[in-house]
């Protein structure tokens, strides 16, 4: 049976509830092709525009069929050759952008031997059309491009409290504004700096959408480099990131809440995987669990490969179950073609505290199941307790209570729109959006 190939994209889907009538709009660049599906004959001219402009190849033909699909065959080769095919995918997603159409997703295909492939979906919205770029370069080096002095001066708070090097040297030239940290966080194979890497990232995720930016889309490109296109949003000041670390044989969690860490535990129990080492709460990581198995997120066959993607699925599916915002998946430490895949997830930090509020009044006011002691009975005398001790019913440990409350989902509901008043406001201009308008478009 053959192996499966490391860069083989893993697709998940997600039911919408009101799904879009519209078609998805897609971009597939390889070699020497540009195919656009379900694009508008209004946009044609546009799109021809931009690939004859912004390509340093001529068109060498142009094949245009009825039901939307353009195919541009070029005179020379395009894709994979890094900073060229970026600047185009730039001006083409500016433009779609424009004419309001907002990403929907995107899938890196180099296994295939075709450099990426975009999605689009049109929206009646009107877009604050500000859009800044996020180049993680050289291992070491965040560069903004199109960004203003707010996002600059959030920046260089964040990476200076939440990086332990801090910042070696920062710089500005025109539209772009460069940072440069000490050490190498976005190169580094070493387990725990990996993990320091992720919680970094996660901190300049809630910093940015602090101040009103949220992940658009990302590519991965050139070696090691990584672009990140951010959009204009409301300011979420309730919003929480942590993360999902994926490397060798490990499933580790950083900056995750309690009722993340326990769901975790019981879908890997509950898969019976064969587990090695389980930690909790240890420096820079919330929880680490280590399995038998020293390949299961690589170099898999078989009923292998199976588990692994079964356990990913179940694992994403119960954080949005638990209203966790899946934002962006991204090998923030790729070096050499092996990296940790980091899985990043946003969330309502004062709903968290509040269903975990409620989860502890709960225990608090459940019964003991020894609440009558052995002594009361008539049966049991002083002479005679030690003897009956191991007769009596043990004591539930708290992680056997929390199983039992966590099965009370009534108890625990998100707050509606009429029970917001019950938490305290967000702080930003009046008056304050709610942590679901602000993020639904995130």
């Amino acid at each position: 049976m053959s192996q499966r190939n490391l860069e083989d994209p893993i697709l998940i889907f997600k039911k919408i509830i009101n799904p879009s009538k519209n078609p998805l709009l897609s971009i597939a660049i390889d070699h020497f092709h540009i195919q656009l599906d379900n694009l508008p004959t209004d946009l044609i001219p546009t799109v021809t525009y931009v690939v004859e402009n912004h390509l340093n190849h001529d068109i060498k033909k142009i094949k245009q069929d009825t039901d939307g699909t353009v195919i541009y065959k070029l005179k020379g080769m395009v894709g994979l050759h890094g900073e060229e095919t970026w600047q185009f995918v730039q001006k083409l997603h500016e433009i779609l952008y424009n004419n309001h159409y907002t990403t929907f997703g995107h899938i890196p295909l180099r296994a295939y031997k075709c450099f990426d492939l975009l999605f689009f979906q049109h929206s009646t919205t009107i877009f604050d059309q500000e859009l800044f770029t996020m180049y993680l370069l050289h291992g070491d080096t965040i560069e903004l491009e199109n960004s203003n002095h707010v996002i600059n001066n959030a920046m260089v708070e964040v990476i200076s409290e939440a990086w332990k090097g801090g910042i070696q040297k920062q710089s500005e030239d025109g539209a772009r504004f460069k940072l440069k940290l000490k050490g190498y966080p976005f190169s580094t194979l070493n387990e725990m700096e990996c993990l320091a890497t992720d919680s970094l990232f996660a901190n300049i995720l809630e910093q940015l959408v602090s101040v009103g930016y949220s992940i658009d889309c990302s590519f991965t490109q050139i070696k090691f480099d990584k672009r990140i296109i951010f959009k204009r949003q409301k300011p979420v000041h309730r919003a929480k990131f942590m993360c999902l670390n994926t490397k060798f044989h490990c499933v580790r969690l950083v900056n995750a809440p309690d009722e993340i860490k326990e769901a975790t535990e019981a879908m890997v129990k509950e898969m019976k995987l064969d587990m090695k080492k389980i930690k909790r709460d240890t420096p820079g990581c919330s929880l680490d669990m280590r399995f038998k198995n020293r390949g299961i997120w690589e170099q898999l066959e078989g009923h292998d490969t199976y588990v692994a993607r079964s356990l990913l699925v179940a694992l994403l599916g119960k954080y949005t179950e638990l209203q966790y915002q899946f934002i962006l998946s991204a090998e923030l430490t790729e070096k050499q073609g092996e990296g940790s895949s980091s899985w990043f997830f946003m969330y309502d930090n004062e709903q968290v505290t509040a269903k975990h509020q409620l989860k502890v009044e709960s225990q608090s006011r459940s019964p003991s199941p020894n609440r009558h002691s052995v002594h009361n009975s008539p049966r049991h005398s002083p002479r005679s307790h030690h003897h009956h001790h191991r007769s009596r019913s043990p004591r539930q440990s708290p992680r056997v209570q929390r199983t039992i409350h966590n099965g009370n989902t009534d108890a625990i509901k998100p707050f509606s729109g009429s029970e917001r008043h019950l938490l305290p406001s967000a702080l930003v201009s009046e008056p304050p959006p709610s942590y679901e308008e602000a993020t639904k478009n995130c």
